[in-house]
């Protein structure tokens, strides 16, 4: 059927995995233990130790995870992904806003950073239940995604405060070219999410779209504040055609199936902050009705200038690190399953703890920045002789394991939080049905 000039497919009630998302889910699922186990577990075992290599290791795991997730695509489904019109200007600090017309936005998002070359700096702004997921909302934590609950939950402003801290995180650490990536929409566009957008525009004597929904602006503009060294903002249109030039919205049923776009476009136009910073609100509106206008036309990416190179080179080459460390992994369960599988507990249980109970990995990072130089020594010296114990006197690795992580628990909960940089702001209530306003 079609749906707002969009085609989806239709299947039977009958479920069968393609194939090509056997093969997909089984490099993933490599990929996947190899990032988890190896890199990030390795990170915290240096977290007190040295803070600039753990965030190294952070930078290198993101870049690697980027590059991977689209170039599985490009491998599997054959998908071609082209960014088109102006060019990012490397190093930048700077803002990207999208169009969500699909689940399957963050392939083609981080694709994006990937040839961007922001892939380490990009924070996006996520959901907050997405954070909760296990192992993957871990990782999103350590990758210091931000968490938004949408709900109330953190009382007035406090999604706002979130964003602030984080853009004010990653500068006072010395990060550079800072991408804080976000959906205005708020939420992918769905049929029922466009009926509702429809609705609340019609009421209000606003525009109707059927391509995009009417953007979130409270975000953007807390988001613009938060960062007075970015430089631009990077208007992200995001388009997938099928085989024919058709276009599609892809949904995760049709990589089960083994379909998937044949052509995504990431269309890139860029304003400098003299066009966005006066009236941060107008501006994501006037955005989005281009995108209306633009989605609308039926205009042909193809001809516009590249605005950058897509080579996968990276892409193979991360994939390739990502599931030889996933492979070492099953390696190690098969050689020593008794100790290997209680690490990897241990490992788990701990990131569920930390990402359910106390507020995510992300904490005891910027805890760790603010406590007092003697307290850093102390946490540096009882991980260091955890590390010791762990590689050199060949102590039950599980034991080690706990120690450390047990230590970094315990930051979590000791340490002060930084205050918040923004003073309260009122928040719409959850049960508002306006799709406009965060």
């Amino acid at each position: 059927h079609t749906h707002r000039g969009t085609h989806t497919v239709t299947h039977n009630s009958r479920v069968m995995v393609h194939p090509r998302a056997i093969i997909a889910g089984s490099l993933l699922a490599l990929a996947s233990l190899g990032c988890y186990f190896v890199l990030l577990q390795s990170a915290l075992l240096v977290f007190f130790i040295s803070p600039p290599l753990y965030r190294s290791i952070i930078e290198w795991t993101k870049r690697w995870w980027a590059a991977h997730l689209s170039f599985l695509a490009e491998l599997v489904y054959g998908v071609t992904y082209c960014v088109v019109g102006d060019r990012v200007v490397p190093g930048a600090t700077c803002i990207t806003i999208s169009n969500h017309p699909t689940l399957l936005d963050f392939f083609a998002l981080l694709k994006f950073a990937t040839v961007a070359e922001a892939g380490p700096n990009m924070l996006i702004l996520l959901k907050e239940s997405l954070q909760r997921v296990p192992i993957f909302g871990y990782g999103m934590q350590m990758f210091r995604y931000v968490r938004l609950a949408r709900d109330g939950s953190r009382g007035a402003g406090g999604d706002l405060a979130a964003i602030a801290s984080a853009a004010r995180f990653h500068s006072d650490i010395g990060a550079t070219g800072t991408m804080l990536s976000m959906f205005p929409e708020g939420s992918n566009s769905a049929a029922p999410q466009v009926q509702a957008s429809q609705a609340w525009a019609a009421a209000r004597g606003l525009p109707v779209y059927h391509h995009v929904l009417h953007p979130r602006v409270q975000g953007f503009a807390a988001v613009v504040a938060a960062m007075p060294a970015a430089a631009h903002v990077y208007d992200l249109t995001l388009l997938y055609l099928d085989a024919q030039g058709v276009r599609v919205a892809p949904t995760p049923g049709d990589l089960v199936h083994g379909r998937g776009p044949a052509t995504v476009f990431v269309r890139v136009k860029r304003y400098s902050r003299t066009d966005f910073a006066s009236d941060p609100a107008a501006f994501v509106r006037a955005r989005f009705e281009e995108k209306e206008s633009y989605l609308a036309s039926g205009a042909e990416p193809r001809k516009e200038q590249p605005a950058c190179d897509v080579s996968f080179g990276l892409g193979l080459v991360s994939l390739a690190i990502l599931v030889s460390l996933g492979v070492l992994v099953l390696s190690l369960i098969a050689l020593a399953p008794l100790n290997t599988l209680l690490d990897l507990l241990v490992a788990t249980a701990f990131g569920h703890l930390a990402t359910t109970l106390v507020g995510g990995p992300d904490q005891p990072e910027r805890a760790l920045v603010a406590a007092p130089r003697i307290v850093r020594a102390l946490l540096s010296v009882v991980s260091l002789a955890g590390l010791v114990g762990l590689l050199v006197l060949e102590l039950w690795p599980a034991v080690c394991i706990m120690l450390h992580l047990s230590l970094t628990l315990a930051l979590m909960c000791v340490l002060p939080r930084a205050p918040s940089p923004l003073p309260p702001t009122p928040v719409d209530s959850p049960s508002s049905p306006s799709p406009g306003n965060d």
